[in-house]
């Protein structure tokens, strides 16, 4: 996911308000378990943030991230220390759908 950053918000931990209040500018077209996904987008000039994310959920796993701009750009790696606050128990998966996408949660079969 790749969402569009203000200037001011380009030192901060960004929180789940950030997420639910700004759509994202590009996304992979489709969510499957793949090793390697390759997407080409076309963005304005700005400052954006790229959302790193696993097929399965609480589960770490490596990202490299490649850009290629006809353009010259400047990157920044945050790589902060971060930590989730898991429930200890969920009874469902569509509850555990509801905790991890909020109001995004549809039906997860």
């Amino acid at each position: 996911m790749i969402c569009s950053l203000e200037s001011r918000q380009s030192a901060v931990h960004l929180k789940r308000d950030f997420f639910l209040s700004n759509a994202s500018r590009a996304r992979s077209e489709q969510f499957i378990n793949l090793r390697e996904v390759s997407t080409r987008h076309k963005l304005p000039p700005g400052e954006y943030i790229v959302v790193p994310s696993t097929f399965e959920p609480n589960v770490e796993g490596d990202f490299v991230l490649r850009v290629f701009s006809e353009n010259r750009h400047g990157t920044v790696e945050m790589d902060d220390p971060i930590s989730a606050q898991l429930p200890t128990e969920v009874s469902s998966q569509t509850e555990f759908g509801t905790l991890l996408y909020g109001p995004f949660a549809f039906y997860l079969y």
